[in-house]
Formats: structure tokens, C-alpha cells, sequence
């Protein structure tokens, strides 16, 4: 009996240390896992950290160039803002300075077509006067630009011959003395006066005036 005894201690104490390591062999693969997964979950940290700070990252470079672009799309319209209102500025002073030019312009002609006025009623009233009866030449001073010309006096023309039927002595009639012919020439191109030139038109009414004399 004791034989037996002995061998079922010794199965028993195989069967116990098989036992034993089998649950140490466990043991270490559990806390081989278990470092696996904290290294694991360890590595995810890291990796999710990282992540999350990129996407910071991305997110703060995104919400920057976002700023960027609204103050320079701001600054642009500004910019177009002040252009515009450059242009309208300067077209609306152009437009005041083409009006200006225009009224200053139609105030020329105006006052060149009441000069012309004026001297077309004093030719007028210069031919409608006729022509001067006394023989003496008179000769208007010369207006500068515009040069009168001189008196003319035709001769008068020659005595007819006597007629074949009148009588050889009888004297012949006198001929009364030939009148001076004056010819006068009026300029015809008077130019109206500039701005300022009033002594010149004076001058120029006043040798007129002194032509009907």
C-alpha cells in the first residue's frame, strides 16, 4: 500500500506543479498583455494627442486666414470706395471746368457777335451817309491791322469838240469845273476787339465817325 500511496503523491505533486506553472505561464502572458495594452493605450494617447494638436493647428492657421481674408477683402472695398469717389470728384470737377470753359466760351461770342453788331450798323449807317461833297481829301488815321486807303480824285474828262454846225466864232461854252470824286475804301476786315481792347474799338468808332464827317 505504501508503493501506491507514493505514487499518487507523486502524480498528485506532477499534476500540482503543472498546475503551477501553467498558472505562472498565465500569469506572465496577462501581464504581458496588460503592458501591450497600456503601451497600446499609451501610443493611442500620444497619437490622439498629436492629432488634436494638428487639427489645433489647422484650425487656428484656417481661423487666421480667414481674419486675413476679411480684412483684405475690407481694405479692397475701401480702396474701391475712395476710387470711386476720386473719380466722381474729378469728373464732376471737370464737368464744372467743361462748363466753365463753355460759359466763357459762349460770353466770347456773345460779346464778339454784339461788336460785330455794332460795326456792321456802323457801315451801315456809314453807306446810307454817301459819300462826302467837298473836294478837300480827308484821311483817316490808319487803325492798326486795318489800313484805309486814300483818297482818289478822278479827272474830270476833256471838252467835247465844237459841233460842224456851229459857228467858227463863236466862243465856246465854259465848262463848269470838275468836281472831285472821292473814293473811299472801308475795311472789311475789322476784327472785333479782344477782352480789354475797348480804347482800340473807340478808336475804331471814332475814325468811322470821322469818315461820315
Amino acid at each position: 500500500g505504501k508503493v501506491e500511496h507514493a505514487q499518487a503523491v507523486n502524480e498528485l505533486n506532477q499534476k500540482l506543479a503543472a498546475r503551477t506553472k501553467r498558472i505562472q505561464e498565465m500569469e506572465q502572458a496577462l501581464e504581458t498583455a496588460s503592458g501591450a495594452k497600456a503601451r497600446a493605450e499609451r501610443e493611442a494617447a500620444a497619437r490622439v494627442a498629436q492629432i488634436e494638436g494638428k487639427a489645433n493647428q489647422v484650425l487656428q492657421r484656417l481661423q487666421l486666414e480667414l481674419r486675413e481674408r476679411k480684412e483684405l477683402e475690407a481694405r479692397h472695398a475701401k480702396q474701391l470706395e475712395d476710387l470711386g469717389a476720386k473719380q466722381k470728384a474729378e469728373l464732376e470737377r471737370k464737368e464744372q471746368q467743361r462748363l466753365a470753359e463753355v460759359a466763357k466760351l459762349q460770353a466770347a461770342v456773345q460779346e464778339k457777335a454784339k461788336v460785330l453788331k455794332v460795326a456792321e450798323l456802323e457801315l451801315a449807317r456809314y453807306k446810307k451817309a454817301g459819300q462826302p461833297t467837298a473836294a478837300r481829301p480827308v484821311v483817316a488815321r490808319p487803325v492798326a491791322g486795318n489800313p484805309v486807303a486814300r483818297p482818289v480824285c478822278r479827272p474830270a474828262a476833256p471838252a467835247a469838240p465844237p459841233a460842224s454846225g456851229a459857228p467858227a466864232g463863236a466862243p465856246p461854252r465854259p465848262h463848269p469845273e470838275p468836281e472831285a470824286t472821292l473814293v473811299m475804301t472801308i475795311p472789311q476786315n475789322i476784327q472785333p476787339p479782344k477782352k480789354g481792347s475797348g480804347d482800340e474799338w473807340d478808336q475804331v468808332i471814332e475814325n468811322l465817325d470821322k469818315l461820315e464827317s
